[in-house]
């Protein structure tokens, strides 16, 4: 019987029981070297405690079944707003060089390139606009994604953006995660900020 994604689980480390957590925070701790296979693991209606890799499913597929992708219109309004935040820096950054304004014509793709770096390697794994609407940034294991492939998936931004203008963001309506194509390359997906 596969675990239920949404029971409290308890584990013990050095001799202390920790939780409750839920399954996609343990397999998370698990892919990141913070959960070993004999760890020991209990949940409500287990009669004892047993090792981690006797509980615990072995598919990354159980952790992203525990999130919502986000929807398009979730992400489309995500952008919108983060367009605002990134224009509203270089506007302030143009005025602040006076003799500048050609940043504001050439600089977007680039400053949203690392706009989208920086926040998303942040705690939030998150832009300001995916922060507002509860979304964040995962890898497609469901795990916090590398500070690597964070800065991957942002540089992959610029091709989503140069061949066609954005079409690369269209990727977005077409894939069956509503990934962009920059998500596809660095394989990561945006999802609801809670664990159903």
């Amino acid at each position: 019987m596969d675990p239920n994604p949404n029971d409290a689980y308890y584990v013990v480390e050095a001799g202390e029981k920790k939780g409750p957590l839920q399954l996609a925070e343990l397999l998370s701790m698990r892919q990141q070297g913070r959960l070993a296979e004999d760890t020991l693991v209990w949940k409500d209606g287990m009669a004892d405690w047993q090792p981690a890799r006797a509980v615990l499913p072995e598919s990354p597929a159980v952790v992203i079944a525990s999130y919502t992708i986000a929807k398009p219109g979730q992400r489309v309004l995500a952008g919108l707003i983060d367009i605002c935040v990134v224009q509203a820096v270089i506007l302030l950054f143009a005025l602040l060089t006076a003799g500048f304004g050609t940043v504001v014509e050439v600089g977007f793709p680039l400053a949203n390139a690392i706009y989208g770096g920086v926040m998303m390697s942040s705690v939030w794994q998150a832009t300001v606009g995916k922060k507002l609407l509860g979304l964040k940034l995962v890898d497609v294991s469901g795990s916090k994604p590398s500070p690597a492939r964070v800065w991957g998936r942002s540089l992959a931004s610029l091709l989503s953006w140069f061949p066609l203008l954005g079409i690369g963001y269209l990727f977005v309506f077409f894939t069956a995660r509503h990934q962009t194509l920059h998500d596809v390359i660095a394989g990561t997906l945006v999802v609801k900020d809670e664990v159903r």
